[in-house]
C-alpha cells in the first residue's frame, strides 16, 4: 500500500485540431461576361480592395454612356420647364391665363422632374453594372486559386478565386466537459505545430511582443456537441509573421485554475476506456476502484483527482494491482490511518 500526496497544480488541458483561416472565401464575379484580364497570381499576398479579374466592359461603359446621355436630356427638359413654369406663374398674376393653364404648366415641371429621377437611377444602375465587371478582394489575404487563362464566359455564381487570411488563424477543437469549467473567453495558452517546431509565447514569456502574438480562446460553446460528448472551442492565433501555415495540424496547450490534487505513483493507475482509476483499500481492508482525472505531472509523478468524494488524509493505494481484481477484494487487514 502507497500514500498519496497532497499537493497544489494547475491541471495541464491538451488539445489538437486544424489550423484554419480566419476568413475564407470563394470569389466570383456577381453579373455574366467574358473574362478579359486576371491580375494576381496563386500564392500572392494583396490588400483589401486589390483588382482581381475584369471583363470585357464594352457594353457596359456604352450602356452607361446612353444613361449619361439621358440624365442630361432629361436635366435639360427641367430647365425647360422650370423656365416655363416661371414665365406662365408671371403671367397669371397680370391674369393673362387662367389658373388650369399655370396648373398645366406645374404639373409639366414636375414630370419633367420624375423624368430626370428616373434617369439618374438607370445611371447609377449602369455604373453599379460596370463596377461589378471588376473584381476586388473583399479582405486582405492570400490568392488560393485563380482561373486558367482568360477570353471564356463567367458568370455567377462561379467562384473564380479562392482567397485566404494568414495573418489570424483560428484553432478549432473540443474538450472534455471536465477540462471546459477550467477555462474562460481570453484564457492564453501555447498553440505549437509539430512538423515544423513553430509555437506561439508560451506562460513563460512575459514581454510584451510575446503578448501580441499569444494564442487565446476566442469561443467556448455553452453547448455539448451530441456527437463526440465534447465542448467545442476556438483558438484565435496571431500569425502576422507567417510562421503558420493554414490547415496545419496543432495543438493547443493550456493551464486550468490552481487547486488541491494527489501526486501517486504511477504504479497505482490503471486505465480502461479511455480513462484512469486506482485501487483504494477502505478501512475494512478491501479494494474499490475509484476513477481519477489526471491534472499533470510533478517531479515526474503523476497527479489526479479523484471523481465523486474527495479524499481524506491517511487514504491508501494499491500499488501494481493485479489484472482481474475484482471490487470488494479484500487486500489487506483492516488499514488504519
Amino acid at each position: 500500500m502507497v500514500s498519496p500526496e497532497k499537493v497544489r497544480i494547475r491541471p495541464h488541458i491538451q488539445a489538437t485540431g486544424d489550423l484554419e483561416p480566419l476568413q475564407t472565401a470563394g470569389i466570383g464575379f456577381a453579373v455574366p461576361g467574358t473574362l478579359e484580364r486576371v491580375q494576381v497570381k496563386r500564392g500572392q499576398q494583396i490588400a483589401e480592395g486589390s483588382v482581381l479579374a475584369s471583363l470585357d466592359a464594352d457594353s457596359a461603359r456604352a450602356t452607361l454612356a446612353q444613361a449619361e446621355a439621358a440624365v442630361a436630356a432629361a436635366e435639360a427638359q427641367v430647365r425647360l420647364a422650370d423656365d416655363a413654369l416661371t414665365r406662365q406663374t408671371s403671367i397669371r398674376k397680370e391674369g393673362g391665363i387662367s389658373e388650369a393653364q399655370l396648373f398645366q404648366a406645374q404639373a409639366q415641371r414636375d414630370q419633367a422632374a420624375a423624368q430626370l429621377l428616373g434617369a439618374k437611377a438607370q445611371r447609377d444602375q449602369a455604373q453599379v453594372a460596370l463596377r461589378r465587371h471588376t473584381l476586388r478582394a473583399p479582405f486582405p489575404g492570400v490568392v488560393i486559386k485563380v482561373p486558367d487563362g482568360v477570353g471564356f464566359a463567367v458568370g455567377p455564381p462561379a467562384a473564380l478565386f479562392t482567397l485566404e487570411t494568414t495573418r489570424a488563424l483560428t484553432l478549432k477543437t473540443s474538450i472534455t466537459q471536465e477540462e471546459a469549467v477550467e477555462l474562460t473567453v481570453g484564457e492564453a495558452g501555447q498553440v505549437s505545430v509539430a512538423a515544423t517546431g513553430e509555437a506561439t509565447p508560451g506562460p513563460e514569456e512575459t514581454n510584451p511582443a510575446a503578448e501580441a502574438r499569444r494564442a487565446r480562446i476566442r469561443l467556448l460553446l455553452p453547448s455539448v456537441d451530441p456527437g463526440t460528448n465534447r465542448v467545442p472551442i476556438e483558438v484565435a492565433v496571431p500569425n502576422s509573421d507567417g510562421r503558420f501555415r493554414p490547415h496545419s495540424f496543432a495543438r493547443f496547450d493550456v493551464l486550468g485554475r490552481e487547486r488541491e490534487a494527489w501526486r501517486v505513483s504511477s504504479a497505482t493507475l490503471t486505465q480502461s476506456e479511455g480513462s484512469f482509476a486506482v485501487w483504494v483499500a477502505s478501512s475494512d481492508g478491501r479494494a474499490h476502484a475509484v476513477r481519477v482525472r489526471m491534472l499533470g505531472e510533478q517531479e515526474g509523478q503523476p497527479v489526479v483527482s479523484p471523481s465523486g468524494a474527495p479524499w481524506e488524509a491517511g487514504i491508501h493505494l494499491l500499488e501494481a494491482p493485479p489484472t482481474g481484481l475484482a471490487e470488494g477484494t479484500a487486500v489487506a487487514e483492516v488499514v488504519r490511518p
